[in-house]
């Protein structure tokens, strides 16, 4: 899985220049095109669709931003050579420095993983299980064991606590110093929902 930010070098918001280039990228690997979708968005956007014989590839693209998404799924006994290529090449392509993700991971088997879902701090914790879920009236709050941190407990896909060392409350607490910091100062204040008391310290 890819993603660009600030991309200058391709027109994001033309089919014809991506899928040109995009299949010039794939002649560098193994794969074999089947097909292609593709979709032009109004009033701009691009989406294109590789069918391989080993898997596909997609791309979305954003040209209000200058960005773009991609993702190569692959199997077979070249799968890691050829992500490996296609990778350098797209960098080559969109920019090295537009990069902003570059992620691989092992579909399709046991291990499990999930993503510390924020902004300032996303990490993917591998080998995960399920434990617990349930809705309430303004969060989804799940219980997972992992290998890494222990027992964790997620709200809204962002990790509050966990049973092993956790150093930072990643949820509410740059939020709410942000805004204590940054504006008037305070005669009084009150912390809602301070989760494992980090925010109050």
């Amino acid at each position: 899985m890819l993603d660009f930010v600030g991309v200058t070098s391709v027109d994001l918001n033309s089919y014809e220049e991506l899928d040109t280039k995009l299949r010039e990228v794939l002649s560098h690997t193994s794969v074999h095109i089947e097909g292609s979708l593709n979709k032009k968005f109004e009033p701009q956007g691009v989406t294109i669709l590789y069918l391989l014989s080993e898997s596909h590839v997609s791309i979305h693209t954003w040209p209000e931003t200058r960005s773009c998404a991609i993702d190569f799924y692959h199997c077979g006994p070249y799968s890691n050579n050829n992500l490996r290529v296609a990778e350098e090449k797209l960098c080559d392509l969109f920019g090295w420095e537009n990069c902003t993700t570059g992620v691989l991971l092992q579909r399709g088997q046991e291990s499990s993983y999930l993503i510390n879902n924020l902004m300032s701090k996303t990490e993917i914790y591998k080998n995960i299980q399920y434990v617990h879920r349930e809705r309430s009236e303004f969060q989804d709050i799940r219980v997972y064991d992992t290998e890494c941190l222990g027992r964790i407990l997620v709200l809204d896909r962002v990790i509050q606590i966990a049973s092993k060392r956790f150093n930072e409350d990643n949820y509410s607490r740059e939020m709410i110093q942000h805004v204590i910091k940054d504006e008037k100062s305070y005669d009084h204040v009150i912390i809602i929902g301070g989760g494992d008391l980090v925010i109050a310290t």
